[in-house]
């Protein structure tokens, strides 16, 4: 009789061991798919923000290349290229402004903006970059002209018939719209996501106010 009581709790313990390491495995195997669908639905939600910023950008960078060749055909005085420039402006509120600034030092600008007597626009970083890698460009972030925002710049260069470099079409986009656009979709996801540039600075991040005013902080610096 003792035998068996004993056997009955031995096999009882055993069944509960059984029982509680079925249970463990379900549970640690459904965690570990949590896991991993949270993981994949992240990267996915990483890449669709990238994809849809860089296809942003890609017709951005087209809507200047277009004014580039079509400046290029040198058919327009200098008001019909305002005029011109002035339209893609309207049509593309992607810009903050368009503008055509030219080897003789006249800009010609869709926002209206006028260059101070002692403005040269072919120091500028969007007119030196394009005219050295002659093709279309994007600037670091910098401070533009006016200094009341902070802006990167697409940039194409203009060529003449005979190969000559005749200026380059600009594009200021701000970072403010880049941040607000990489906000707004963070907010789809219970991460966070922030942009950077080739220089390792904080374009746009969830934790960092825009200040146009400020210098902008490395990421290494911010998480040191």
């Amino acid at each position: 009789m003792y035998r068996l009581i004993k056997n009955i709790y031995i096999l009882s313990f055993i069944t509960i061991i059984i029982f509680i390491s079925s249970w463990y495995m379900q549970h640690y195997l459904t965690n570990r798919q949590m896991v991993e669908n949270a993981q994949q639905m992240a990267t996915m939600s990483v890449d669709s923000l990238s994809k849809d910023l860089s296809l942003h950008l890609t017709a951005q960078a087209m809507v200047i290349e277009s004014a580039a060749t079509a400046i290029a055909q040198d058919v327009w005085d200098e008001e019909e290229v305002l005029t011109f420039l002035s339209t893609l402006l309207d049509k593309y509120d992607g810009f903050n402004s368009i503008y055509y600034g030219t080897g003789d030092n006249i800009m010609i600008n869709a926002s209206g903006w006028k260059p101070p007597s002692d403005f040269d626009l072919r120091n500028r970083p969007w007119y030196t970059k394009a005219a050295i890698e002659k093709d279309v460009v994007f600037t670091e972030a910098f401070l533009n002209a006016s200094k009341d925002l902070l802006v990167f710049t697409i940039a194409c260069p203009v060529y003449n018939d005979s190969g000559e470099l005749t200026g380059v079409v600009g594009g200021d986009m701000s970072i403010r719209k880049i941040d607000s656009l990489i906000n707004n979709r963070s907010h789809e996801t219970e991460g966070f996501s922030f942009l950077i540039d080739s220089r390792n600075n904080i374009l746009s991040h969830p934790e960092i106010t825009y200040n146009p005013h400020k210098h902008l902080i490395n990421i290494f610096d911010y998480y040191n």
